[in-house]
């Protein structure tokens, strides 16, 4: 929606750069037409980085805690004193039970899928949840 809303402007201005009576060449049109969508992108489209590892019940409010958490502890290890100790130790408790929580509704939220979905996806999603691995490629045999 508002990857559309945002195209529409780009667009528009471009075919107003096109009809306006310059020649352009074709790398030029080009050129532009991928700078625009590639601007439009970068303003929309959320980047979140997906590992083998990825833990989906953290979210951006839970990263954010981590980031402030990483700080916090560099100056609890810079500046040592009680305070400095104390708040960190406050601030990490809370945290914990933060991502604890989370986790648990995600773990649950996934076990209440399992009522609804096919059989066939009820193992995709308890493979995925007990992380186990399919092993399809050829295994090396030692002599």
């Amino acid at each position: 929606m508002k990857f559309t809303e945002i195209s529409k402007g780009f667009l528009n201005d471009l075919y107003d750069k096109w009809t306006s009576g310059n020649v352009l060449s074709d790398e030029e049109i080009v050129y532009d037409l991928v700078a625009s969508i590639q601007e439009c992108v970068e303003q929309t489209a959320t980047k979140r980085t997906v590992t083998r590892h990825s833990r989906p019940w953290i979210d951006s409010i839970i990263s954010d805690r981590f980031k402030e958490l990483r700080k916090m502890k560099k100056k609890c290890r810079n500046r040592r004193s009680r305070r400095n100790a104390e708040k960190y130790k406050e601030f990490l408790d809370e945290t914990m039970i933060i991502v604890q929580q989370e986790e648990r509704k995600y773990w649950l939220s996934q076990c209440n899928k399992l009522t609804t979905v096919s059989e066939k996806d009820k193992w995709k999603l308890i493979n995925k949840l007990t992380n186990q691995q399919v092993s399809g490629a050829v295994q090396p045999i030692r002599v």
